[in-house]
């Protein structure tokens, strides 16, 4: 095993060489290894290629520590809430019966504890699993049907790095609903790389929101989010790029029980100098599964967007249906996305297809309304909301659904 000391020279210059100065044990050791066997991207890293992250990885942090609740208000109105803040938990004000809440140390975690991300390529899950303080388990009983959204709140502030980390088993014919939002308390620079695990097991249903909307100069989010679908089980997900200097997602789902359900919608809406890069992955490992993904996104000034969405159909997964779609509009001639749908197809009898648009405001549908008496400015609000409400609409959640458009008037001015 080699010592951090030794593993201490591969990180000078970056965020982690002073995090290697903590003690660690074995366990841990063993992920920073992995991880500097990785190293870091850069521009010849393909998985990274159009997202720059050099002026983040060589800033210095804090090291995060336990801090009280911030006297910062929830986002959305939501009877039930954990608080992570700077990845320590904070608070569970999630008062569920059928719900289970643990914070596990190293020697609890159990066999599905980081399966999803155990051979994966990128650096940024086994960082996490380095660095990571305090492991959030939530477990949903069997046969639950909770109405309710549980809200996850990842908050962080104090100019740190902070590495959340959260697991959820959703039981056998479970119904579970969860929110997830990363937010700031304050203005300072942070970085935070989270990594959320979801289980579904055999017939359960979940749906999960992941809501990005941070405020201040050079914060940035490096979120992987993971799940695995066992047979009959549907996981959703719905994820929106409201706001923050740099947003990117690792988003993957591995369908591996026949009859498995994917959803994956997503809405990006990025302005000023934003960056917010999407990489999705689905697999379907098994035969008579089914996805459906599309992620749609609102550009203007300055900002660059990137939708990479990859499908792999195995050999064995017979009988799929997976469909992917990605469009954008651009409000702006600065601004900029990198689209790039795939599809990589092993078996023969398959309903799969893919696409994608890139273009701006329809000019016919702004002159039609324009000859019915519609001002200009409503015409245009009127059609980007039209665009971005196919995937808002989809939000269960009518004072979440509500805040989201309230946001997108607020970030697009219109």
């Amino acid at each position: 095993m080699k010592s951090t000391e030794v593993l201490s020279d591969n990180w000078k210059g970056t965020f982690i060489e002073d995090l290697v100065t903590r003690p660690l044990n074995d366990i841990r050791i063993a992920y920073l290894d992995k991880a500097t066997q990785i190293g870091l991207p850069d521009s010849k890293t393909e998985y990274w290629k159009y997202t720059r992250i050099r002026k983040y990885v060589q800033k210095k942090y804090n090291h995060p520590v336990p801090s009280s609740l911030p006297n910062i208000p929830s986002l959305f109105k939501t009877e039930h809430h954990i608080t992570v803040k700077n990845g320590f938990f904070i608070e569970n004000s999630c008062r569920i019966g059928e719900i289970k809440i643990e914070v596990l140390n190293d020697q609890q975690t159990g066999e599905n504890f980081n399966r999803l991300f155990e051979n994966n390529s990128d650096v940024f899950p086994h960082l996490n699993r380095a660095f990571c303080n305090d492991i959030v388990k939530i477990s949903v009983l069997p046969k639950a049907e909770i109405e309710a959204t549980v809200h996850v709140r990842l908050i962080h502030d104090d100019a740190s790095i902070a590495f959340p980390r959260i697991m959820i088993e959703a039981g056998k014919l479970s119904k579970s609903s969860f929110v997830f939002t990363i937010e700031t308390a304050d203005d300072s620079e942070w970085l935070t790389i989270p990594v959320i695990e979801i289980f579904a097991q055999e017939s359960s249903h979940l749906e999960y929101l992941l809501i990005e909307d941070f405020h201040g100069n050079d914060q940035a989010a490096i979120v992987n989010l993971a799940s695995q679908h066992a047979a009959n089980s549907t996981i959703s997900g719905l994820v929106f790029n409201i706001n923050g200097k740099l947003i990117r997602n690792n988003i993957n789902h591995h369908l591996t029980g026949g009859g498995a359900e994917a959803k994956l919608y997503g809405l990006y809406t990025t302005h000023g100098r934003m960056h917010a890069d999407n990489h999705t992955f689905i697999e379907h490992a098994v035969a008579n599964a089914h996805s459906d993904e599309k992620f749609k996104g609102v550009l203007t000034g300055r900002s660059r967007a990137v939708f990479n969405g990859k499908v792999l159909v195995r050999q064995d997964a017979q009988k799929t249906q997976a469909y992917q779609a990605n469009d954008n509009i651009m409000l702006s001639d600065e601004a900029e996305v990198d689209a790039k749908p795939e599809l990589e197809i092993y078996a023969d009898d398959v309903k799969c297809s893919h696409g994608c648009t890139v273009g701006k405001l329809d000019d016919s549908a702004m002159f039609y309304m324009q000859t019915r008496g519609i001002s200009v400015n409503m015409a245009r609000k009127l059609l980007i909301q039209a665009f971005a409400g196919e995937i808002i609409e989809k939000v269960s959640h009518e004072n979440i659904k509500s805040k989201i458009y309230e946001r997108l008037e607020q970030i697009l001015e219109i």
